[in-house]
């Protein structure tokens, strides 16, 4: 097919999935009789320290929240919701960015927000495409096109956690493509500040890759700690004990039967934004964390030092760095709590499909099987659908309920552990395969057996 038509067709097919998402975002999000929570307990947590109350004592919390205006709970599950939504769960470190707006009035807030966190990703999805369009731009539209119209919570809830995916991306972008590198440092920043969980593995990764991108990365480590140092400072006065109840927190909300616990007997009752850590699989053969930690974390480090042992031993080309970040991307959502809004870090993986659809032969072949797995598994229709139709199967599944339990569990974990296995193979074969010449380029190898210049 002539590029030109491609390079058309995929950008009408990422437009119509931006088309979707808007719709799908802001028809639910006006749908909705009260504002997301989780915007919400942005702002009331945020109130909490400029007010000089406790943002990690869910009593001060509530009390915020009713102040601007939040609306009292009138069910059961409202009332649970509440409960655990007003134990927090972040880093004093997110206060760098909201403690400034939420200085501004709860609906300008909930304005500023929801643009802040649809705008950066969409910018995000851009910036993916940019490069993704340079090798495959037919399937680079198709795989993202698809991808936008099933991230509409992105709008209708506005996690925190999607502002910080999209940052990651976003200075991944920029770092290596070498534009707006300062913006890119500064994005990295206020990703780590947000949420480390989500961006401190990739982080760790352009440690590890070396050359520019370890300047870049230690660049924004320096930014997000002179960031981050004021805010620790003001609520280490204002609130002395904060560690503490934001451990509580933590332990309560994963105990047994807890809104984050990954075992089986949560399953029914975790929405469409389903849980992608590894612990939910590992969880079916013994329902107990003193089991299911230990090898959740020992295949993580496993796969985490390869790819370490990789990038130090290896010099690797620019095509070769996303490959690294495509195994990275699925790796950051198994070793510790995430859910679906975390799970766009997967976007990642679309340029590493294109550069290896562009090469050919069997690897292009699994690597469009892999990425696509990965963004059909975290995609939020599927789920939502698959969600009700399980409910009503619950009751009488009788013998076949552990089955049932499984069909939920077991499919977002496991898609992101075979994603990474396979781009870390990928990004071993390529950098330990791969000659440098005497100018210190690399070239890419095809299926075939021969060398291009790269």
């Amino acid at each position: 097919m002539n590029r030109t038509i491609e390079l058309r067709d995929g950008f009408l097919l990422l437009c119509l999935g931006v088309l979707v998402f808007l719709v799908v975002g802001l028809g639910v999000r006006l749908a909705q009789r009260n504002t997301p929570m989780d915007i919400r307990m942005a702002h009331a947590c945020a109130r909490c320290l400029i007010e000089h109350c406790d943002p990690y004592s869910a009593n001060d919390v509530v009390r915020m929240y009713q102040e601007a205006g939040g609306p009292p709970p009138t069910t059961p599950g409202d009332v649970r919701t509440l409960e655990f939504e007003s134990m927090y769960v972040y880093l004093p470190t997110i206060f760098v960015l909201t403690a400034p707006m939420a200085a501004l009035p709860f609906n300008a807030f909930c304005v500023v927000w929801v643009t802040l966190v649809s705008v950066s990703f969409l910018l995000a999805l851009f910036l993916v495409w940019d490069i993704g369009k340079k090798h495959a731009p037919l399937l680079t539209g198709a795989l993202l096109g698809f991808y936008l119209a099933n991230c509409g919570s992105t709008i209708s809830a506005a996690n925190a956690g999607s502002l910080a995916v999209s940052l990651c991306i976003i200075s991944i972008w920029c770092f290596f493509s070498r534009r707006l590198e300062l913006a890119g440092v500064l994005c990295l920043a206020a990703s780590l500040a947000i949420k480390p969980h989500d961006s401190g593995l990739m982080w760790l990764c352009l440690i590890a890759l070396g050359g520019v991108t370890r300047r870049r990365a230690l660049q924004s480590l320096l930014v997000y700690a002179c960031l981050s140092l004021p805010i620790l400072l003001w609520i280490n006065h204002a609130v002395p004990h904060w560690s503490q109840e934001l451990h509580a927190n933590l332990t309560t909300l994963s105990a047994l039967g807890q809104v984050s616990d990954p075992g089986p007997s949560t399953v029914f009752s975790r929405g469409a934004l389903m849980i992608t850590n590894l612990q939910s699989a590992v969880s079916l053969i013994r329902d107990n964390p003193s089991f299911y930690n230990p090898i959740t974390y020992a295949v993580c480090l496993v796969l985490f030092g390869a790819f370490v042992f990789l990038a130090l031993r290896y010099r690797s080309s620019a095509e070769e760095h996303w490959l690294a970040v495509a195994s990275i991307a699925a790796l950051t959502m198994l070793p510790i709590y995430h859910r679906l809004y975390d799970s766009k870090l997967v976007l990642l993986t679309v340029p590493a499909c294109a550069i290896l659809s562009q090469k050919g032969g069997r690897t292009a072949k699994l690597s469009l099987l892999m990425s696509a797995s990965a963004l059909i598994v975290t995609s939020e229709l599927p789920w939502a659908f698959y969600i009700v139709l399980a409910a009503k199967l619950h009751s009488t599944a009788g013998a076949l309920l552990p089955l049932l339990i499984a069909s939920v569990a077991v499919p977002i974990p496991l898609t992101l552990l075979i994603v990474t296995v396979f781009y870390l193979w990928v990004f071993a074969r390529d950098v330990r395969a791969t000659p440098v010449n005497e100018s210190g380029i690399r070239s890419s190898r095809v299926d075939d057996g021969s060398v291009s210049v790269a």
